[in-house]
C-alpha cells in the first residue's frame, strides 16, 4: 500500500516560513512510512529564491519534480504556488536518478540513468514516474518511446516541465534541490502494485481553436 501526503505554500520570498509551512502540513514524524519519495511542482521563482533547495535539504528522502504553469492541493489552487506530494509505504520502495543532458542524444544518457536507478533492486520496477525537460527538438512521445525500449515497457506516468513565460525559458526539472533545463529526472517504483492509466477525451466545449 502507498500512502500519499500533500502540502502547499504560496510563500516565495521567506524561505524559512515556506519550509516550515510544508513540513508542518506533511507532519512526517506521524505520517511517514519506511520508504518515501517526494514529488515537487512549483512556480519557477521558488527555485530563484532558494525555497526549493532549502526544502529539499530538510526532507529526509529524494525529491523529484518540475516547474509548472499552475498548481493545486486538496483545497487550494493557483499559479504562484509550490506543492509537494510524498509517496510513502512500508512495502513499496523507490529509486531516483537524474540523467545527463538529453539535448543532443537521448538513448545513451537515459539508458545510463535507468540502469543506475534500477540497480537499487533485484527485480524489475512496477512503474516509472518521469519528469522530462522541455527540449524543443525532442518530442515527449520520443522520450516515452526511448524509456519503453530501455525498461521493457514498464508502465510510465509523468510530465514535461513548463513555466509561466511565453517562451518557457524558466521551465526546469528538479532533483534534490537542483534545477535543470536539459536533464530528465526519474522515479522507479518497486513492489506489488498494478498501475492502471485511464484516458479521457477533452470535452469539445472546453477547447478553443486557435485558428478562429
Amino acid at each position: 500500500m502507498i500512502k500519499t501526503l500533500t502540502a502547499c505554500t504560496n510563500e516565495i520570498d521567506d524561505v524559512d516560513l515556506a519550509v516550515s509551512e510544508i513540513l508542518d502540513q506533511l507532519d512526517l514524524k506521524n505520517n511517514q512510512c519506511k520508504n518515501s519519495v517526494g514529488i515537487l511542482t512549483c512556480y519557477s521563482e521558488f527555485i530563484d529564491t532558494g525555497v526549493v533547495k532549502a526544502l529539499c535539504e530538510k526532507l529526509p528522502f529524494d525529491v523529484a519534480g518540475t516547474t509548472t504553469i499552475g498548481n493545486a492541493g486538496s483545497s487550494v489552487f493557483g499559479q504562484m504556488m509550490l506543492c509537494v506530494s510524498v509517496l510513502t509505504s512500508d512495502d513499496v520502495s523507490f529509486s531516483t536518478v537524474v540523467s545527463d543532458s538529453i539535448v543532443n542524444e537521448q538513448m545513451e544518457p537515459l539508458s545510463r540513468a535507468y540502469a543506475e536507478a534500477a540497480s537499487a533492486a533485484d527485480k524489475k520496477p512496477a512503474m516509472l514516474i518521469t519528469f522530462a525537460p522541455l527540449v524543443r527538438h525532442v518530442a515527449g512521445d520520443h522520450i516515452v518511446s526511448v524509456l519503453n525500449s530501455i525498461s521493457g515497457n514498464v508502465p510510465n506516468f509523468g510530465t514535461v516541465a513548463l513555466d509561466h513565460n511565453i517562451d518557457y525559458h524558466d521551465a526546469q526539472t528538479i532533483y534534490n534541490g537542483e534545477a535543470f533545463k536539459d536533464r530528465l529526472v526519474l522515479i522507479l517504483v518497486f513492489g506489488d502494485i498494478n498501475p492502471r492509466f485511464l484516458l479521457l477525451p477533452f470535452p469539445k466545449r472546453k477547447s478553443r481553436n486557435s485558428g478562429q
